[in-house]
């Protein structure tokens, strides 16, 4: 198990070798973000995010470490979400123009914590590579830990339809099996 920020270099280098690909991550303070959390927000992409005719295209996972104890609601989870795909596509795209739905909520118990997981949709804008609409998937997991006081709220997202049997989710669901909030000794 990953402690969040942790052990960050170990993560990467770990699912390199595991997944045969090179993960590419990007990390930066929340605040340069457009919205009111703070705390660490981490990307993690491999090499097929940019190529239309990969599997992994536009599919990757975002790591927010927030400080206190936020996003506690489906409609916060959208609120987050939007702002977040908002800050994406730059003016390439109105964010009045995206679409967030939640479509399924529930509620895990994992290590102690009480997890909340949503399942999503995001009708948005690929800026890079197609320069068109994208409709993406998102299966979204958060929880509050006391002990590091931040809330964690972990977003895997692909342009393929959720199926666990699925090349690509399988992949991107690896990634929630192993990090945990604080190291435990």
């Amino acid at each position: 198990m990953v402690g969040i920020y942790g052990v960050i270099s170990y993560t990467v280098s770990r699912r390199t070798r595991e997944l045969g690909c090179a993960w590419l991550w990007a990390r930066k303070a929340v605040t340069n973000l457009p919205w009111p959390w703070k705390g660490e927000h981490s990307r993690w992409s491999n090499g097929g995010y940019g190529r239309t005719n990969d599997p992994f295209f536009w599919s990757y996972v975002v790591l927010n470490a927030l400080e206190g104890d936020t996003l506690k609601t489906e409609a916060e989870v959208r609120d987050a979400l939007q702002r977040y795909d908002g800050s994406l596509y730059g003016k390439a795209f109105p964010p009045e123009q995206i679409k967030v739905r939640i479509k399924a909520e529930t509620t895990e118990k994992w290590r102690a914590h009480e997890v909340m997981r949503c399942s999503a949709e995001i009708d948005g804008f690929d800026a890079e590579a197609t320069q068109a609409k994208l409709k993406t998937h998102l299966e979204t997991f958060r929880w509050f830990c006391p002990a590091i006081n931040k809330t964690v709220f972990l977003v895997l997202r692909s342009p393929r339809k959720f199926d666990p049997q699925d090349e690509v989710w399988k992949v991107l669901l690896r990634w929630p099996v192993e990090l945990v909030c604080h190291e435990t000794r």
